[in-house]
C-alpha cells in the first residue's frame, strides 16, 4: 500500500509539472510579447475564469497591443515592449508562491502594477517628447486598443489618475 501511495504522489507531482512549465512561466514568458503567458501560466495556476484578471484583462489587452503593435511609433513600441514585460514580471511572485494568493490578490497586484509599469517604461514621454503629429498618432493607436467602458471602473480611474500625476510630477 505504501508503494502505491508513493507512486500515486509521484504521478500527481509529475502531472503538475507538465501543467506548469516553470522555465517558460518564470523566465522566458516574462520577457516577450507572448500573451499566452496569461492563460498558460497565470490562468492555469489560478483558474480565475473568463472574467478574472488573467484572461479577462491581462490576456485581452496584451493580445490587443500585440495585434495593433505595427500601428504604433518606434517610441511607443519600446513602451509597449517594456510594459508588457513589466506587467508579467510584477505577477511572477504569484506563481512562485501560489499558496499565498487568490484570484482577487492577483487582480489587485496586477492593477497596482499598471501605473508603475506604464511610467517606468516611458508612457509620459510619449506625450512630452514627441511632436503633435506623433502624439495624435499615439492617441489614435491607444484608442484602437482600449475600450471606453474599461475606463469607467474605480480601479481604472485610480490608475489613470496615478499615471497622470506621475507624468505631471516628472514635468515639474
Amino acid at each position: 500500500m505504501r508503494i502505491q501511495n508513493t507512486l500515486l504522489i509521484i504521478f500527481a507531482l509529475s502531472g503538475l509539472a507538465l501543467c506548469f512549465d516553470s522555465q517558460y512561466c518564470l523566465n522566458e514568458g516574462l520577457s516577450n510579447k507572448d500573451c499566452g503567458w496569461y492563460t498558460n501560466c497565470l490562468e492555469n495556476a489560478y483558474s480565475c475564469g473568463s472574467d478574472g484578471y488573467p484572461v479577462g484583462y491581462g490576456f485581452k489587452y496584451c493580445s490587443r497591443f500585440v495585434e495593433k503593435y505595427n500601428n504604433f511609433s518606434a517610441p511607443a513600441k519600446k513602451w509597449i515592449d517594456g510594459t508588457l514585460s513589466c506587467l508579467k514580471t510584477s505577477l511572477k511572485d504569484t506563481l512562485v508562491n501560489k499558496s499565498k494568493y487568490t484570484c482577487d490578490n492577483v487582480k489587485k497586484i496586477a492593477f497596482d502594477s499598471h501605473p508603475k509599469c506604464y511610467v517606468e517604461n516611458g508612457f509620459c514621454e510619449l506625450f512630452t517628447k514627441a511632436d503633435i503629429q506623433e502624439i495624435y498618432s499615439t492617441i489614435l493607436s491607444l484608442t484602437s486598443v482600449y475600450q471606453f467602458m474599461d475606463f469607467l471602473s474605480l480601479q481604472s480611474i485610480k490608475q489613470v489618475t496615478v499615471v497622470a500625476y506621475e507624468c505631471l510630477q516628472s514635468k515639474l
